[in-house]
């Protein structure tokens, strides 16, 4: 009997880096494992979109989505990408029917409630059916179905403001991947210990000037009382 192909280790691998909403998280070690997935899935996208848009993480760019990403054919596919997962994890189709006297919109729980309403106008609310909505069609609505319309605008502006999110979450990404590796962070050097003790006892005799000179007397200062404590920590042998 023939074995069963096995899939590429590129493959499996690929399967692993995958992290399902659906996945039930069962103890922090878990969480771990998932969230560390994640970040590794979100490192391999992000280099795959700056493979794809060599100015995706460009320092001396602004973080506006179209200087980053100038195509406007990659950011709409981005976006409906984007809007996949929102419609179906965030925010799913909303059902509701039409009264036929005071045209009210009465949300149902389902699909199939709607679809018990035989005589009753129908409405779905999504991401995508709002998403694709002309200007023409958004000013109609605006004047003939103000209610309706409020439910639209708030729902494709939670997505506009999500996907705008997104889109940061890739360009602060790239940017850490554009950062020089094994680059050790410049460092101010050490202190030696001697200009460390004069700057710190400099700074109490500016304290206590500052203090005195206040209109609000702090009686807890001893201005004379400092000085000599000063004075005889510099003259000690």
């Amino acid at each position: 009997m023939a074995k069963g192909k096995q899939a590429a280790p590129e493959a499996n691998q690929e399967a692993q880096t995958v992290v399902s909403l659906n996945d039930e998280i069962v103890s922090l070690k878990d969480a771990g494992q998932k969230q560390a997935r994640s970040h590794s899935l979100l490192e391999k996208i992000t280099r795959h979109v700056m493979g794809l848009a060599p100015t995706l993480g460009d320092n001396s760019l602004d973080n506006k989505v179209n200087n980053q990403i100038p195509d406007k054919a990659m950011q709409t596919e981005l976006k409906d990408g984007y809007m996949i997962h929102y419609g179906e994890f965030l925010k799913p189709a909303r059902y509701f029917v039409v009264t036929a006297n005071d045209k009210q919109y009465v949300e149902q729980p389902s699909f199939a409630a709607m679809m018990e309403h035989e005589k009753l106008e129908k409405r779905q609310l999504t991401v995508a059916g709002v998403m694709g909505l002309t200007q023409a069609e958004l000013n109609r609505i605006k004047d003939e179905e103000p209610a309706w319309c409020s439910l639209v605008q708030e729902l494709k502006t939670d997505f506009n403001q999500y996907a705008s999110n997104r889109f940061g979450d890739l360009i602060k990404k790239a940017k850490e991947l554009r950062k020089p590796k094994n680059k050790e962070s410049s460092r101010a050097p050490n202190k030696i210990f001697s200009v460390w003790e004069k700057e710190h006892l400099d700074a109490i005799t500016t304290k206590i000037i500052a203090v005195r000179s206040k209109p609000v007397v702090d009686d807890t200062l001893d201005f004379d009382l400092v000085q000599r404590r000063i004075k005889a920590y510099w003259e000690a042998q």
